[in-house]
């Protein structure tokens, strides 16, 4: 099973306890979309300077793309696999030598 971790921006790790059932479903949809995708971890990783931007980490690679808090906060689940495809684009052009998703 995918592990989804949250991290902020002094990298300790972090839960939604107010946001719990509608983290949860958005949650659940990540660690599905990760096993299809075949990413034993996903890691979110708050940001120093703009806390609301929730960096991705795909395959242990810090992503130049990130999710905005409000879609755990708010349970948004039917955007969630679209930004995960986006970040895993990303990911790919990381791998390849691309250091921003759109130089």
């Amino acid at each position: 099973m995918a592990v989804i971790l949250f991290f902020d921006a002094e990298g300790q790790t972090f839960t939604w306890d107010d946001h719990e059932e509608n983290s949860k479903r958005v949650t659940r949809k990540i660690r599905d979309w990760a096993e299809r995708n075949s990413f034993d971890r996903v890691a979110f990783w708050r940001d120093k300077k703009e806390p609301h931007k929730l960096f991705v980490e795909l395959g242990g690679t810090k992503l130049n793309y990130w999710v905005p808090e409000h879609i755990f906060m708010n349970g948004d689940d039917t955007s969630i696999e679209e930004q995960m495809d986006y970040a895993r684009g990303a990911q790919r052009r990381s791998v390849a030598g691309y250091t921003k998703f759109d130089t």
